[in-house]
């Protein structure tokens, strides 16, 4: 279902393939509110397009954009972590090919918690492609001055639709075990 917001005479859909559901409902909330400003103040209307991501999404995205050293590089770094649940779901989806769009691992992405969505910007009904574009600077300072990281404002890789909850890397908050436990336990239920 698609979810519209009036404001005064204009309406902007926040959602076409987002399940608003499966997004932390802090980040939820607020993330609604930087789209309603950038539509009313801006005239920018910020499309989601991908909120929440499964692992094997995030181990596809990831992939294809490494060459089979590098994966395998890391597929046995995660073995050596002990942390045979992501590894093999990195191994699981098996090769891919496409440009690079993330540095984040299976379970590095806030994507895969529920705290990141990312938009495409369109003005007067016309997508705008370019993360150059002073739109996407926009978006991103609205989503600062309401708490929010940007994508925009990263240093490593630039993600201009991207915006999430907080700032902090996911291992700056857990260890690589503690986030493939996790994700084993969300998704199979079978405890570690």
């Amino acid at each position: 279902m698609t979810d519209q917001i009036k404001t005064s005479s204009a309406s902007y859909i926040t959602d076409v393939r987002i399940n608003w559901d499966k997004i932390n409902p802090v980040f939820a909330n607020t993330m609604r509110q930087v789209l309603g400003v950038c539509f009313v103040k801006h005239n920018i209307n910020m499309i989601p397009t991908f909120g929440i991501r499964t692992l094997s999404d995030q181990a596809k995205l990831w992939r294809q954009s490494r060459s089979s050293l590098e994966i395998n590089q890391e597929i046995q770094k995660l073995k050596a972590s002990n942390c045979d649940y992501l590894a093999n779901i990195l191994i699981s989806v098996g090769p891919q090919n496409g440009p690079h769009v993330t540095n984040s691992l299976p379970g590095l992405s806030w994507h895969n918690w529920g705290e990141a969505i990312d938009c495409l910007a369109f003005v007067n009904n016309t997508p705008i492609m370019s993360g150059d574009a002073p739109e996407y600077a926009t978006y991103a300072q609205v989503a600062v001055d309401y708490g929010l990281t940007a994508g925009d404002l990263f240093k490593s890789f630039k993600d201009a639709g991207h915006v999430q909850l907080r700032k902090q890397e996911i291992l700056d908050l857990y260890t690589i075990k503690e986030v493939n436990d996790h994700f084993q336990v969300c998704e199979t239920g079978r405890e570690v």
